[in-house]
């Protein structure tokens, strides 16, 4: 249900202030009623946002998270004590971030950088010409900037796409989706990036 538009509004009853246009795939959310997530902003798998900090053995603080537009936070990575993203903000995988960050920088680790055009792309799908979608229900379910979708592509159903996967020795791997010119896709297709 994760990633999905239903998990939205489940979070919504939980108090979380999500966009609609989010797309959120971590259970990892406490306490929820803290936390506020903008439009067009991915939130992959297995990351954290912790919204309290313990203070010693005996008490605790509540930070707020707060997350700007069009971010993307990697796998595994966790937002505690106070995060105030601004927009557009790539978080990496693994990556720790907490307090107030500024827009359009590149978090890697404990690393704050300016984007550059090399890191940076829209989370906007890349499609072009003649392009024909069938049942487009539950998609994308990948963030839409690792899609491509060359001329004249047609799906007759739905379509699931999962632009990751773990490889043999466990690790995480995210990878581009690129369905070539004049592909068509029947009935029940599941695309998996390796």
């Amino acid at each position: 249900m994760g990633g999905t538009p239903f998990y939205n509004y489940y979070l919504r009853l939980c108090s979380v202030r999500v966009s609609s246009s989010a797309h959120i795939n971590t259970t990892a959310i406490d306490p929820s009623y803290l936390l506020e997530i903008s439009n067009e902003t991915w939130v992959t798998d297995q990351t954290l946002l912790n919204c309290f900090h313990f203070n010693n053995v005996n008490t605790f603080q509540l930070y707020p998270i707060r997350i700007g537009c069009d971010c993307s936070i990697g796998t595994r990575s966790i937002l505690f004590v106070g995060v105030d993203m601004k927009d557009d903000i790539i978080i990496q995988p693994m990556s720790s971030v907490t307090g107030s960050t500024t827009s359009k920088i590149v978090i890697d680790g404990g690393e704050h950088k300016p984007i550059s055009s090399s890191d940076y792309t829209t989370h906007s799908a890349h499609i072009q010409d003649n392009v024909k979608l069938s049942d487009i229900g539950i998609f994308p379910s990948c963030p839409t900037n690792l899609l491509e979708l060359e001329t004249g592509v047609t799906t007759f159903a739905s379509l699931l796409i999962v632009p990751t996967g773990i490889t043999l020795s466990g690790d995480h791997r995210t990878d581009r989706i690129t369905f070539g010119t004049h592909t068509n896709l029947a009935k029940w297709m599941f695309n998996f990036a390796w």
